[in-house]
């Protein structure tokens, strides 16, 4: 039997296959191209996020250099505690390196108690509405005038912060109040949470800070050139004005007492509003406290980006390091 081979043509049109190959094609040289440049705005924008790294790193060593003065192992120590203050708090690490190095200038601390006082005296000031070198000078101006060592700094921010809030007069003014007339206060026999407290109650009543510092300067002077105990003799004025039988009397024996500023201070020793123990109460713990319920979502999410850059930041300044041998 023969066999014959049977041929079966397949026709079709291939047109619209070809066409859609070609756009494939065209499609994938694009996506390449677009994967290329995507890939190229990533080292780019690597290598931006790198140098801004850097230039912080920069910024953090200059003003510990400037504020402190440090050098090798001693400047290292002090970036590391920059570092580590860094990852707490909102503010930015050339900030927060010029705050530590104040702290670490007025006080001498060094290590994690350098560290801590920082980030109590950032979350003062950002509490405050202070700037937070000059809210150190002014704590360590007032802290030295009545012995207070820097074991006590954040009690006395508390205290600071408390009594501003029960007054209404703000940290700076009381500040500024100490620095003028703390001299005369600590002379008087009053510590240092006694005499903002003195100064808030005086400043919420209406008595101006100026003339009431200058009367009790005045007191003082009176009470040493005598030869007298300031403090016994200041709680007998106090008893003495306020059993007065008259507004005459009281007014009489306070320009004697007070000189010119005696008539702007009577009336509060009067009418009681100088008893200092409702002023009276513990600072320790309520800078971070006030800190953790005042925190803003802008604030947290700054801290959050502060943790990632102090973790990143050595390997950027090793990059660094490498490229520059």
């Amino acid at each position: 039997m023969t066999t014959k081979p049977i041929k079966i043509n397949i026709l079709g049109d291939a047109s619209s296959l070809n066409r859609t190959l070609a756009t494939t094609k065209g499609k994938l040289g694009a996506f390449g191209k677009a994967a290329g440049v995507a890939g190229v705005a990533a080292v780019a924008g690597l290598a931006f996020a790198a140098v801004k790294i850097g230039q912080q790193s920069e910024q953090i060593t200059a003003e510990l250099v400037k504020g402190t003065g440090a050098s090798g192992d001693a400047l290292k120590a002090l970036e590391d505690d920059v570092k580590r203050t860094l990852s707490s708090v909102p503010e930015s690490g050339e900030a927060v390196a010029a705050t530590l190095a104040e702290v670490n200038t007025r006080f001498g601390l060094t290590g994690d108690a350098l560290s801590e006082l920082t980030e109590s005296t950032l979350d003062f000031a950002r509490l405050t509405g202070q700037d937070a070198t000059e809210a150190v000078g002014a704590l360590d101006s007032a802290m030295e005038l009545f012995g207070e060592d820097a074991g006590t700094a954040e009690e006395v921010m508390g205290d600071f912060l408390r009594i501003s809030q029960a007054t209404g007069i703000s940290v700076g003014e009381l500040e500024g109040a100490l620095q003028k007339q703390g001299g005369a206060l600590s002379a008087l026999g009053f510590n240092l949470e006694e005499s903002t407290a003195l100064l808030g109650a005086m400043g919420a009543e209406g008595v101006s800070l100026r003339k009431a510092g200058s009367g009790i300067e005045y007191f003082t002077d009176q009470m040493l050139a005598a030869g007298k105990d300031p403090r016994v003799e200041w709680d007998l004025l106090q008893e003495s004005i306020q059993a007065a039988e008259s507004d005459t009397e009281a007014a009489a024996l306070a320009a004697e007492a007070f000189g010119p500023s005696g008539l702007a201070m009577v009336e509060s020793i009067r009418s009681g509003s100088l008893e200092l123990s409702g002023l009276m109460g513990e600072g320790t713990g309520l800078i971070a406290e006030q800190t953790a319920a005042t925190a803003t979502l802008g604030e947290k999410f700054a801290e959050m980006g502060n943790k990632i850059l102090v973790m990143v930041m050595p390997v950027v300044e090793d990059l660094f390091d490498a490229f520059s041998r």
